[in-house]
């Protein structure tokens, strides 16, 4: 008997063992529930996917194999929100929740995540109001306290003495229009009209014409209803009302500037980043080479902040929330370190739209020192009837160059010719135009961009000959077409 029942006991043993190293060690086998919601139909569905297309990025590359992604449909509405992060917790049992999108979704949540002890991280959520809203509460997303501040220093910046804000009437919208006007008033300017909408709605005309009537240098349009975004762009135009167009964050989309056409063009937009060139091309690696829409790299910064949590042993709602506040690292969309409510730093992104295109001028930390020559002026040809600027922006601490043209008789193709080893190793850019309008090109320069900011020269040279245009950016003053001509030919 005694020997039957030291045989059970050794294949306990054994099997006990066996499953502990199948695990990996004590619980790495258990399987954690991560909850994530976010508009996935309705207005606001395409940020939802952008932003679910970022986590499942993340989480396939994170490493875990024990998480399971729950996901549901909020709809960017508090109710949905609240109904949502109620299943997730309390049927689905997860440790910890990804969302909301829009501001009033996630504040909306948050008390049913902060009485249940479950972290609720915003990938995207920017109202002030959300840095208050308790202890369970985070987001790899700046507050409108940070974008606000920037966006009024960025219109005062440019000239504009009086500024006019159509905003949306929910948590959003109200926070970002306090903090822009306070601190465009504080700057000098004077606020000539402040106009609300609700979100969704799509006739604006009764708001645009008090703003009409005011008179502004620019117009601030705040909106993450793209549908709200898009009337508002085209009645601005529709009313022949002559002011700068200015937009937030969630108005950086391909989808609002295609729909709104003609209207947008000349509008600039204050913004996150879209992510770093290591996570684009993995993300174009991953979505059959299609670039990242808005957001994405900021979903996938949200899930690696839990994963990075769930890494030092953190199972439980409580014991992720603890380690999350000793989380840092270099994310897609830059630094991610919280602080003591939950915050992270801003950064900000200057796009205009161009020829239909978002082109980015500069990070903020460009913007907003002086003495630094980001464009170079572009002579105008009489003859061929091109114009343009080019423009020197970072990202990640390399330089690029922007060329964009305009005229009738302006293409810009990929750069022909690129070569180094003069010019502190800056390079020649060569680009070839032919029969476009409004075209826009983009290389990476062989040069950080400390070096140019520490005031490496730039010149533009425009050579015409029988059949084509070639425009140069190149270091040094080049006055003599000829001679840059036979430069390239002699190699």
């Amino acid at each position: 008997m005694k020997t039957v029942i030291t045989l059970i006991v050794l294949i306990l043993v054994v099997w006990l063992g066996f499953t502990f190293l199948q695990d990996g060690g004590f619980g790495k086998g258990d399987v954690i529930k991560i909850g994530f919601m976010a508009p996935l139909t309705g207005d606001a569905a395409s940020y939802g996917e952008s932003i679910q297309r970022g986590v499942n990025l993340a989480l396939k590359e994170s490493g875990l194999e024990n998480i399971e992604l729950i996901t549901e449909d909020s709809k960017c509405e508090g109710t949905d929100a609240v109904n949502a992060i109620n299943k997730l917790i309390t049927a689905d049992k997860v440790s910890a929740v990804l969302g909301e999108v829009c501001s009033g979704a996630t504040l909306a949540a948050a008390p049913v995540a902060e009485s249940n002890k479950i972290p609720l991280l915003s990938p995207v959520s920017s109202s002030p109001a959300i840095t208050d809203a308790g202890e369970f509460i985070w987001r790899t997303f700046p507050s409108d306290a940070l974008q606000g501040q920037f966006g009024a220093e960025l219109v005062h910046k440019n000239g504009m003495g009086k500024l006019a804000i159509l905003y949306g009437n929910e948590e959003y919208g109200v926070g970002f229009e306090k903090v822009l006007r306070e601190n465009f008033e504080t700057l000098g300017g004077t606020v000539v009209a402040s106009e609300s909408f609700e979100r969704q709605a799509t006739d604006l005309r009764t708001q645009l014409a008090k703003i009409k009537t005011a008179k502004p240098d620019a117009i601030y349009v705040v909106s993450n209803s793209p549908s709200s975004a898009v009337a508002a762009i085209k009645q601005i135009k529709e009313l022949d009302i002559e002011a700068a167009l200015y937009g937030s964050e969630a108005l950086k989309s391909d989808e609002i500037i295609k729909d709104a056409g003609d209207a947008a063009e000349g509008m600039i937009v204050t913004s996150v980043t879209l992510g770093s060139d290591d996570f684009i091309e993995k993300y174009k690696a991953e979505y059959g080479g299609v670039e990242p829409e808005p957001f994405a790299a900021q979903g996938y910064d949200a899930f690696m902040v839990i994963a990075e949590a769930i890494k030092t042993g953190a199972k439980t709602g409580e014991e992720i929330n603890a380690a999350l506040a000793n989380v840092s690292f270099d994310g897609a969309s830059g630094k991610i370190a919280f602080d003591r409510n939950g915050d992270i730093a801003g950064n900000y992104v200057v796009y205009t739209v161009t020829g239909g295109m978002f082109v980015e001028e500069g990070s903020d930390a460009m913007m907003m020192e002086e003495g630094k020559k980001l464009e170079v002026a572009l002579s105008e040809l009489n003859s061929s009837g091109v114009s343009g600027t080019a423009l020197i922006t970072e990202r990640d601490g390399k330089a690029y160059v922007s060329l964009v043209l305009e005229g009738a008789s302006a293409k810009i193709s990929q750069p022909a010719h690129i070569h180094t080893g003069s010019c502190a190793e800056l390079g020649d850019v060569k680009y070839h135009l032919t029969d476009v309008k409004n075209e826009v090109s983009e290389t990476m320069l062989e040069a950080s961009i400390d070096d140019i900011m520490k005031g490496l020269p730039l010149a533009i040279n425009v050579h015409k000959s029988a059949d084509e245009i070639s425009a140069y950016i190149a270091c040094g003053d080049i006055t003599d077409s000829g001679e840059m001509m036979e430069e390239e030919e002699s190699e």
